[in-house]
């Protein structure tokens, strides 16, 4: 029995997908992982993380193996991981970043691919195929349509409302509670000691807030939504040739109203077609593998 094999790495959770095939039957298995240590480790320890996932999951030796990786952002990131890997795996592999898993999952590489999870990112290619990217610098500087961006600056608007003389207690007690804390006043500290990918998790309670009727919050989620927009209109501006807009990543899934809102503003730009479901990276990770054997990225892209 042969299989496909979809793994996609993201900044917090890696999900790997196996296909299999046996005569005219078809079978999905779906793994779920935690990614662990990753954007500061080097090609050749990510390409044995993804190696020791694979002998966990005992997929067999006949397989052809799809991966998007979180930071492969450039050609040359794409290549080193593949190289990597491939040496370990024995078996045909294909890399692109985990953002641009969502144009494969729609059957259309050249769309633009927009991950809100633990951060934000917009991938696409241009006419020669190469990447172009906007977003996805991290939670100190950027991400601020994502999870990790939505919290760092629901907690500096709520500092700075306080110091105003004006704070939103609504978004305070909801931001306490979403990171497990007693008390507002220890959030910031919380940021700083903790990783992202832990706080990350508090997303979530910056929605219910603006549910619950925090100004301050509901101003949060709407810049979100403003950056997200950017992120598609720098990829055109850079040259991206896809005018499908593929939305996806944890923050995307977990809160429609989010989704529609940045959906509807794209769509105000009428040479946009943005995709009506949240997609599946670890889909498109298979299809990428399933492309892969008989097209390059690049041939797909134009």
């Amino acid at each position: 029995m042969s299989s496909i094999v979809g793994i996609d790495v993201g900044a917090s959770k890696t999900e790997i997908r196996v296909r299999h095939r046996g005569g005219s039957s078809v079978s999905d298995r779906v793994l779920r992982y935690q990614t662990g240590p990753w954007q500061d480790q080097t090609p050749l320890e990510k390409a044995k993380r993804i190696a020791s996932l694979i002998d966990e999951a005992d997929i067999g030796d006949k397989m052809v193996l799809g991966v998007g990786a979180h930071g492969c952002d450039t050609a040359e990131r794409c290549r080193e991981l593949k190289s990597e890997l491939a040496a370990l795996v024995e078996c045909p592999v294909y890399v692109v970043s985990d953002a641009e898993l969502l144009a494969y999952s729609v059957g259309d590489p050249a769309a633009i691919s927009v991950i809100s999870g633990t951060g934000c990112i917009a991938i696409a290619r241009d006419a020669n195929g190469e990447i172009v990217r906007a977003g996805g610098q991290g939670w100190l500087v950027g991400d601020d349509g994502g999870a990790t961006g939505l919290v760092r600056e629901a907690v500096r608007a709520c500092g700075q409302a306080r110091d105003a003389g004006t704070p939103d207690i609504v978004l305070e007690r909801h931001i306490a509670f979403g990171l497990g804390l007693s008390e507002f006043e220890q959030a910031a500290l919380f940021l700083m000691l903790n990783p992202a990918s832990v706080w990350a998790r508090a997303a979530a309670s910056v929605f219910s807030a603006a549910d619950d009727g925090s100004a301050v919050a509901a101003d949060v989620i709407s810049d979100g939504v403003d950056y997200v927009v950017d992120l598609v209109c720098s990829l055109i501006r850079q040259g991206a040739v896809g005018r499908k807009v593929v939305l996806g990543g944890g923050v995307f899934a977990s809160q429609p109203g989010y989704t529609n809102d940045v959906r509807e503003r794209l769509l105000d730009d009428r040479s946009l077609i943005v995709s009506d479901a949240v997609a599946s990276p670890s889909i498109g990770a298979l299809v990428l593998a399933e492309f892969g054997t008989s097209r390059s990225t690049r041939q797909i892209a134009r």
